[in-house]
């Protein structure tokens, strides 16, 4: 175990290119922060380090910088958080090409774990330069031709090129590793259909997230308010489905029975600073003025995050797709009733394992004009508004069987053995 967790004053620590370990236990996280305030893949990767950790794995993460606090989250979990040294006008993902500076003389990674094709790259190069004796394992949070195709708007332009270039470099980092890893079922279909006939054959494991422990305390009783929330990429205004969420609020407040209080109110969480404009325009152009509705920006801070969950009644992801779908996750985790769209990886999941029937969680946002979709999404939230000790009773239900099927304890010890296998 790394005893310090870090000195900007020490020289890089380079790998010899001849050492070799019977079983790998090592491993350095590749990742862009420690907290979560770009999303979900900061979440997942903080938590995969955690279960690693926790398996008996020396864990050391790899981000640009970090304050004391971050480095004494991270040491409390056992996992060595590292940076590389400081080089000014390098932005903060281009100083991930340089070598992480280590405390313990010697140390040097088994496995190297990039996400993606935004730090895939990254992990890649840290693989290659540095540690050439590691194993370098390649982490798939996105399916970029359904995603990128959920994101056009019907009669506009198309994004071939760019989808296109999207799913060559994630075919290219995914083929190129000792081993890929989808993330949920759908993400794991897909990489493993991309890479037939690929030499040497690939490696291709499903790893399920586990539900957070953290979160279970905040099973209560439903709030007083009618809180919608909706957490994600705000940006992405319409494969997230925020059209669709407002069309589906609207109709909610306009049939709102006269003698019921706290007529519901939207809060959306993730919202880029560059990007609030262009998604009050249009919520505004759908709203009209008839329903309230909040904008919060990306937050590091996991409280905030949290206090979101408690003061909502309902999580709402209606993605037109979305690889997994770490937001309705996280809300189950916490014993808030979600609607999930069933063009979803983790709708797939729930069916899969035979947890799809909980009342009005999974629902479609295609196959269906709009109109329709969000009469339906519209009637499921009212139930659930209306139904709110009900609501929250199935979501525990639905919880205690997820905790049971699916844990980051049996993740890690997958991911762990297929490593050694390899």
């Amino acid at each position: 175990m790394v005893t310090h967790l870090l000195n900007q004053d020490a020289q890089p620590v380079l790998a010899p290119t001849t050492k070799t370990r019977a079983t790998p236990r090592r491993y350095l996280l590749v990742g862009d922060e420690w907290r979560s305030g770009h999303g979900g893949l900061s979440t997942l990767n903080r938590e995969l380090a955690v279960a690693l950790a926790a398996a008996g794995v020396d864990v050391a993460v790899m981000v640009p910088s970090a304050d004391d606090e971050e480095l004494a989250a991270a040491s409390s979990f056992g996992i060595s958080l590292v940076t590389p040294a400081s080089i000014p006008g390098l932005t903060a993902r281009e100083s991930l090409l340089l070598p992480p500076v280590f405390s313990e003389t010697g140390w040097e990674p088994d496995v190297v774990i990039g996400h993606g094709r935004v730090l895939g790259p990254l992990a890649a190069a840290q693989k290659d330069t540095y540690f050439p004796a590691a194993r370098r394992v390649h982490f798939v949070h996105t399916d970029a031709e359904q995603l990128e195709a959920a994101k056009e708007t019907p009669g506009g332009a198309s994004s071939m090129e760019r989808t296109a270039e999207r799913r060559e470099l994630e075919r290219a980092l995914a083929q190129s590793a000792d081993l890929v890893v989808g993330v949920g079922p759908h993400l794991a279909d897909m990489i493993r259909d991309e890479l037939i006939g690929s030499t040497p054959p690939a490696n291709v494991i499903c790893l399920t997230p586990g539900l957070r422990t953290t979160y279970a305390a905040l099973a209560t009783d439903p709030p007083a308010r009618n809180t919608v929330l909706l957490l994600g990429r705000a940006d992405d205004f319409r494969s997230k489905g925020l059209d669709l969420a407002a069309e589906s609020i609207l109709r909610v407040v306009d049939a709102w029975p006269l003698d019921k209080p706290h007529i519901p109110k939207l809060v959306i969480r993730g919202v880029p600073d560059s990007a609030a404009d262009d998604v009050k325009r249009q919520l505004d152009e759908i709203l009209e003025e008839r329903v309230t509705y909040v904008l919060r920006p990306f937050s590091q801070s996991e409280d905030q995050v949290l206090q979101d969950l408690r003061e909502a009644r309902v999580l709402l992801m209606p993605s037109r797709h979305e690889g997994f779908g770490l937001s309705a996750w996280e809300a189950i985790a916490s014993g808030v009733p979600s609607l999930i769209s069933a063009e979803s990886g983790l709708a797939q999941l729930l069916r899969e394992r035979h947890l799809d029937t909980f009342p009005s969680c999974i629902l479609s946002t295609r196959n269906q004009p709009k109109r329709l979709a969000a009469d339906i999404w519209a009637e499921a939230i009212t139930q659930i508004m209306l139904n709110p000790v009900q609501s929250r009773e199935a979501v525990s239900n639905l919880r205690k069987a997820v905790s049971t099927a699916v844990t980051w304890q049996n993740a890690a010890k997958e991911l762990i053995d297929a490593v050694a296998a390899l």
